[in-house]
């Protein structure tokens, strides 16, 4: 197996995380602005090397665990399930504001309905 897709794979998924706008990265904006570029770089590159270990773990936890036919069995049914709840849910919300618009919250500066 070579070494240099599995790392480039890592290195993107991990650099992906890192661009959201999250907690660690106001914390790199704020100790950047706060003690300079170094402090900054330093505490960015252990997020990103953090972010990276995890999701090897991960990854690695997760092939181990899919070896299993049941595991399989439960992540395949159970996904299923979620996603089936979240459908129905969400089509059922959608439905209900459409057959029912009063119950949707007023819009501002519009005045309530009669």
């Amino acid at each position: 197996m070579h070494v240099l897709p599995l790392l480039s794979d890592g290195f993107f998924l991990s650099l992906s995380l890192c661009l959201d706008i999250g907690i660690a990265n106001v914390a790199i904006i704020s100790l950047t602005f706060s003690h300079g570029f170094k402090p900054g770089m330093m505490f960015g590159l252990g997020t990103y090397f953090g972010d990276l270990v995890y999701a090897a773990l991960a990854l690695a936890g997760m092939a181990a665990l899919l070896q299993f036919d049941a595991v399989r069995w439960v992540a395949w049914i159970g996904g299923v399930i979620v996603l089936l709840f979240l459908t129905f849910n969400l089509t059922f919300k959608m439905a209900r504001e459409t057959l029912f618009p009063a119950s949707a919250p007023p819009v501002e500066g519009e005045p309530p309905p009669p």
